[in-house]
């Protein structure tokens, strides 16, 4: 039997919510660690592959521990999940380095280790399909390989359109993993309202969007690896969407004050990278405070048009975000790319929280309304 949709409980306990939301975290994480690993190898020199590996080597062990805190699970899916990233991994070297018998043998062992743990995965919980999980861990294979060539053959428009897709893959694959495990938390607790958790779903995958996007959006300015317009047409098409979410909840208009406010964020970025390229201190001076100056306005509005936002908590979450996109930039620019990773982690971390805070509050403007 092959499940189209997931069959999850609704509505969800806030233990099972938080279960899918930690899952696509992970998810998240492995796909985009991957993307940063074929690019380093790829020759680019925009760091050093064995940090990335050693950074993907850490997510079996924080699934492993996320999927101990459930009772009734007794298994190890770290050896499971190594194998496979390592799978991954022989399999980008021997594309990359132009080995074809290799990168056939390679592709051939990744498919035989993704049909060994669509086995192993369906005998350890009831609400697995053996089929489903082939198929997911192919897509993942496939989008891997199409990534691999779009980078090697220069093309990095499509790169970022495979990128983009595959992390709305890792999403569902996230989703599947946490189906598994959520049945066997107790279901008699506090439940989240499926609106209000559908919000932080959206908001999350949308601000996990523009925090990668604003990353290549500094490669692409600082290092020249992308093109920026290309990424700048992805974001305004990233606002328009997030665009809808308020229009939803606040009307037309406040929606499209917004849509403005958040894009002048591409125009904020650019001048802020135009000073750091130029290496004009007094310049960078002035376009940091300009940024922050932006991000203070962003907060005011918003905490004048919700009263369950709040303009201070506006400005700690964004002031934050804005740190380390600065943070973020200077590390690109230093070439210093193993603090530019463990920057990204926490503006992805500081994005999240972004995310979840507008879920919150416009759930509960809704209520009001209602």
């Amino acid at each position: 039997m092959y499940y189209n949709s997931l069959q999850l409980p609704q509505p969800l306990t806030y233990e099972q919510a938080n279960i899918i939301n930690e899952f696509r975290i992970l998810m998240s994480q492995l796909t985009y660690l991957f993307r940063f690993y074929i690019v380093e190898e790829s020759g680019a020199g925009l760091g050093d592959p064995q940090d990335t590996i050693n950074e993907l080597m850490k997510l079996p062990l924080r699934g492993n521990e996320l999927i101990e805190s459930i009772t009734g699970i007794e298994a190890d899916f770290t050896p499971i999940t190594e194998s496979y990233i390592m799978g991954i991994k022989n399999l980008i070297d021997a594309m990359l380095s132009g080995d074809n018998k290799k990168a056939d043998e390679s592709i051939r062992q990744l498919y035989k280790i993704a049909d060994e743990n669509a086995k192993y995965l369906t005998e350890i919980s009831p609400y697995w399909n053996e089929e489903k999980w082939r198929d997911l861990f192919y897509t993942l294979n496939e989008q891997l390989v199409a990534q691999v060539i779009a980078i090697q053959t220069g093309d990095n428009n499509k790169a970022l359109d495979i990128f983009a897709t595959a992390m709305e893959e890792a999403l569902k694959r996230a989703d599947y993993y946490a189906e598994g495990f959520i049945h066997l938390l107790p279901d008699d607790q506090q439940q989240i309202p499926t609106a209000y958790f559908n919000m932080i779903k959206d908001f999350r995958s949308q601000r996990t969007e523009w925090t990668y996007l604003t990353r290549f959006y500094i490669v692409a300015r600082i290092v020249g690896l992308a093109d920026e317009g290309y990424v700048t047409q992805r974001f305004y098409e990233l606002i328009r969407r997030m665009k809808e979410k308020f229009e939803l909840v606040l009307g037309t208009e406040i929606a499209n004050e917004i849509l403005n406010l958040f894009s002048i964020y591409t125009i904020r970025m650019e001048e802020l990278l135009n000073a750091i390229l130029s290496g004009d201190q007094a310049a960078i001076e002035v376009q940091i405070n300009e940024f922050r100056q932006y991000e203070d306005t962003v907060a005011a509005y918003l905490g004048s048009i919700n009263p369950y936002w709040d303009e201070t908590v506006w400005k700690e979450l964004l002031n934050t975000s804005a740190e380390l996109i600065i943070e973020e930039s200077y590390d690109f620019y230093r070439k210093d790319y193993t603090a530019a990773m463990q920057t990204f982690e926490e503006l992805l971390y500081s994005s999240l929280a972004i995310g979840d805070y507008m879920a919150l509050g416009l759930y509960q403007y809704a209520l009001m309304q209602n």
